[in-house]
């Protein structure tokens, strides 16, 4: 019963696939000098019920590019064809640019994103359209999947309000077609999805890249991958067996890697903002930074949320109280600057001292207090300080007397205070630079704790340059 039913089978798929006399076919499989009418045009002439041979005829514009020596009617194996594509099947029909430009017709305009730039594809978007289109036909599906680099992008990625099941498959498939990627935020990922972001940075189109944030991907404390699937750092970034100290090196190699990647592969970044994590108990840092990050002319605005790992925190630490200037020093085009700090631990009672002959615009906001921000920026326009005299956060301050305080005191929300007209401990700026310190610096009765701190600002632990 079921050698019949196999035996049936074949028959009905012989049935199917037996071509009609008269009806145009392609024809493959020939050999010897047959060879040369693979995949030309013909028409069967006669299909016999028996054997293995049929005869076709050439079409004639086919038979003009044969040998002179052979019938236009021929044999050919019964096997050894395929039935044309429709002439209405555009796929088969119109050549990949023309492809393109039709599939950019289906997906019509992207989105502008906030700058006003045109032609840029939200993630979601892109998405939505590859699946809708590659949902048409298995035909569709393969065309679109060759040419998707081409007719989809740049994108905006934004895997922090990406759920995290969605983000392996979202990029496995950016980094097969290797999309072009406009703007990319890396979210909230641990320590152990360094690999991942690393092979995302290198197989995707980064060249065109000009906004990155990766202030959020430094949590020591996170041992699991935050998107399942992936290798753990150890076994694709790390050698564990360096130090007793694994964490830091773990940390030390997959940072560098990182800090490679973006600028080996996003030459026309301009904007950045990255997290920095350095070691508490060495003033060495070059196993934790790659200068070639850090040395990107096209950079113009800089975010670097600054954080420490070890055994020795707080007034213990060793500090490279200049460190953040020779991050900057090689950026040629840097405009903005906003210093932050990923712990309210650490770096206390250390004056930061910055140098920049571009910088217009410093920002000291979220940064721990007692840690103070000084700086000698001949362009400087704005210092945004947070001030630190109740409120936890450090920065920069005035010198002031108790009349000036006082009458500071009913000030709510934000204080402007031109440098010209105030002394600031350590800063040298244009007069006319405006400097932006937080309502709660001055607290009515509290001008002796003020002038503590103050004071701090002057004695603050610094390593001159």
């Amino acid at each position: 019963m079921a050698k019949s039913s196999k035996v049936a089978a074949r028959k009905a798929t012989a049935l199917r696939q037996k071509p009609l006399v008269g009806q145009a076919i392609l024809l493959k499989g020939g050999t010897g000098a047959k060879r040369l009418y693979n995949k030309k045009k013909a028409f069967v002439v006669h299909y016999a019920e028996r054997g293995c041979w049929m005869t076709v005829r050439l079409d004639q514009d086919e038979e003009a590019c044969g040998t002179t020596n052979m019938t236009t009617d021929i044999k050919w194996r019964k096997g050894g064809f395929e039935h044309p594509p429709s002439e209405t099947d555009p796929l088969k029909v119109l050549d990949e640019e023309t492809l393109k430009l039709v599939f950019s017709f289906l997906l019509k305009a992207p989105n502008n994103d906030e700058r006003g730039n045109h032609n840029v594809w939200l993630r979601n978007q892109a998405g939505s359209i590859r699946g809708h289109v590659r949902a048409v036909s298995q035909k569709w599906k393969n065309s679109i999947d060759m040419i998707l680099s081409d007719v989809i992008g740049p994108v905006q990625v934004d895997f922090g309000n990406c759920p995290t099941h969605a983000v392996p498959t979202l990029g496995s498939m950016m980094k097969k077609h290797r999309i072009k990627i406009q703007t990319l935020n890396l979210g909230y990922a641990s320590l152990a999805d360094f690999p991942f972001l690393i092979e995302l940075i290198r197989d995707c189109d980064t060249r065109h890249a000009t906004k990155l944030i990766a202030n959020r991907v430094n949590m020591l404390r996170v041992e699991e991958s935050s998107w399942p699937q992936y290798t753990p750092l150890q076994a694709r970034v790390v050698d564990l067996d360096a130090t007793d100290n694994v964490e830091a090196v773990r940390l030390q190699h997959a940072q560098k890697e990182l800090f490679k990647a973006i600028g080996e592969n996003c030459p026309k970044l301009r904007e950045l903002s990255v997290a920095v994590t350095l070691p508490a108990n060495s003033l060495n840092y070059t196993g934790y930074i790659d200068g070639s990050l850090f040395s990107l002319a096209s950079i113009e605005s800089l975010e670097v949320s600054l954080g420490y790992c070890g055994k020795k925190l707080g007034l213990e630490m060793q500090v490279d109280s200049n460190v953040v200037t020779k991050l900057i020093q090689k950026l040629p085009s840097l405009r903005c600057l906003k210093l932050a700090s990923s712990t309210r631990e650490g770096a206390n009672g250390w004056r930061f001292h910055i140098q920049s002959p571009s910088l217009e615009t410093l920002v000291a906001e979220n940064i721990p207090k007692r840690m103070w921000v000084t700086c000698a920026c001949p362009q400087l326009q704005t210092f945004e300080s947070s001030g630190g005299s109740y409120a936890p956060h450090g920065g920069i301050l005035p010198v002031l007397t108790q009349d000036q305080y006082e009458s500071m005191t009913s000030n709510a929300g934000h204080v402007l205070l031109s440098a010209g007209a105030f002394s600031f401990p350590h800063l040298s700026v244009p007069d006319t630079c405006e400097v932006k310190l937080a309502g709660d610096c001055f607290r009515k009765g509290f001008f002796t704790l003020y002038s503590n701190r103050l004071a701090d600002i002057q004695s603050a632990r610094f390593n001159p340059v």
